[in-house]
């Protein structure tokens, strides 16, 4: 599922494999979150300057067709990213 967003001349596109669910706690419809463990996302940023219009930067970032399969992202173009597990107690600090 994708999520796109635009704040002054720049752009977002989120995507992730699993689905956005709304998440309502001390603010009120704030925020989206992902509920699986085995789920992937992809990021885009850009401007208009690249882009043009924020339709024009929506179809290029859906052009790149984003899987998830195996502990790994692919993209379109053949780039890819893969997720491996470490434990890092420093994150909770």
């Amino acid at each position: 599922s994708w999520l796109f967003a635009r704040k002054d001349g720049g752009y977002l596109a989120l995507w992730t494999s699993d689905v956005f669910t709304p998440y309502s706690d001390q603010l009120y419809d704030a925020e989206l979150r992902i509920r699986s463990t085995d789920s992937a996302v992809f990021c885009l940023l850009s401007d208009a300057s690249a882009y043009g219009s924020l339709a024009e930067f929506i179809a290029a970032a859906k052009a790149e067709s984003p899987c998830y399969a195996d502990s790994e992202v692919r993209l379109k173009n053949g780039l890819s990213l893969r997720y491996e597990r470490h434990d890092d107690q420093t994150q909770y600090v």
